[in-house]
């Protein structure tokens, strides 16, 4: 399974036209996916994020993550309803796991993840059953201190990880390397080069998606357009 570089947006406070213009930069730089999010708990706030990521949807074909205050039931459908892939719920915003109870049996077990304020109380066993009971498929954590017994960690942990980390103190590779991180969301890639990061990782022999066709050009069956116009040139 491939590693994923999964640039993330603070979208409050930030003027639309900034985010679609950001977003379509990942895009085509390189990433595998994007996390938006706007945690606030004003209704305006809210009606206006979840219309700004329906349309980011329409503008990039990479699968977004949306962040956002989730009080009920509704509220995480409507999140899903704005065409995003995947569901973001801060733990430290949320009331009950009932709410991801119902949301997981709506949109499956495989759509909502939970972000940790507190990575080294929400690594515990105990913890991470409730979350996965209740049909959590992932945690994000950040503000990792890096140490072996971390790193040893995430790598038997129970579910999914994903990282967010703006790499100023952490190395990339070091985060992505353990087993059961399959992400890392991050801002560092702000015009800059997502792919030349990629290939760097490969050469370290973590596998990440560098958008190279396994297929070699000559196997390809051409529709006769195509052939006519290959030959003339």
């Amino acid at each position: 399974m491939y590693k994923k570089i999964i640039p993330y947006i603070n979208c409050e406070h930030e003027i639309t036209a900034n985010i679609y213009k950001e977003a379509s930069g990942y895009e085509y730089g390189g990433a595998d996916e994007i996390y938006v999010f706007n945690y606030s708990k004003d209704e305006s706030s809210i009606h206006e994020f979840l219309g700004t990521v329906k349309e980011l949807t329409k503008i990039i074909d990479i699968p977004i993550y949306i962040g956002c205050y989730a009080k009920r039931f509704e509220d995480i459908k409507k999140a899903f309803y704005t065409g995003a892939a995947y569901v973001i719920i801060k733990y430290s915003l949320l009331e009950s796991l009932d709410v991801i109870k119902e949301a997981s049996g709506r949109f499956g077990k495989d759509k909502i993840i939970v972000e940790l304020d507190n990575y080294k109380d929400g690594l515990n066993e105990t913890f991470l059953t409730s979350l996965m009971e209740s049909g959590v498929y992932a945690i994000l954590i950040k503000h990792l201190e890096v140490t072996q017994d971390l790193l040893l960690q995430l790598d038997s942990v129970k579910m999914p990880v994903i990282i967010r980390d703006s790499l100023s103190n952490n190395d990339i590779t070091t985060l992505l390397r353990p087993k059961k991180v399959i992400g890392l969301s991050t801002n560092y890639f702000k015009e800059k080069d997502i792919t030349k990061a990629k290939n760097s990782l490969k050469e370290q022999d973590i596998q990440v998606n560098t958008f190279e066709s396994q297929i070699a050009f000559s196997e390809f069956k051409l529709n006769s357009e195509m052939r006519n116009h290959l030959n003339k040139q």
